[in-house]
Parts: C-alpha cells; structure tokens; sequence
C-alpha cells in the first residue's frame, strides 16, 4: 500500500515535485506512482546532506515496500 509520496514524505518530511523528479529518475522502473507493488526496492536519494544518515550504496536510502500488517492500509 505504499506510495511513493508517502516513501518522500517518510524520508524527507516534505514533498515537492523536485524530490519527486529525482526519486523518479532514480527509479524508472515505476510504472504506478499511487501504489508499489509488495516486496518493491524503492531508491531515494539524498537532497541535501543533511540527509545523508545510515546511507545506502550510491547516496540515498534502499526502501524495501513490505505488506503492512494494519489491515487499515
């Protein structure tokens, strides 16, 4: 049930179509922006080095969309 305004938000606190853009360019696989399927990695890069805390390879976090076990989701 994630999407990817809501990996943003979690990640930067914040959406705007700028981070929008570079987690989309970072992850053309995306075919549907309001729901990732299950068990999809998800790239998000860092904006600013603020950002930069527990950095996965290559700059940004590795998102690993899993089932929520909330069945309000």
């Amino acid at each position: 049930g994630d999407t990817v305004w809501a990996i943003a938000m979690q990640y930067y606190g914040s959406v705007d179509s700028a981070a929008l853009t570079e987690i989309f360019r970072h992850n053309p696989g995306i075919k549907n922006a309001h729901q990732l399927p299950v068990g999809s990695d998800v790239f998000v890069p860092f904006l600013s080095a603020d950002q930069m805390v527990a950095p996965a390879q290559g700059g940004g976090y590795q998102v690993l969309v899993a089932e929520s076990s909330d069945s309000a989701q």
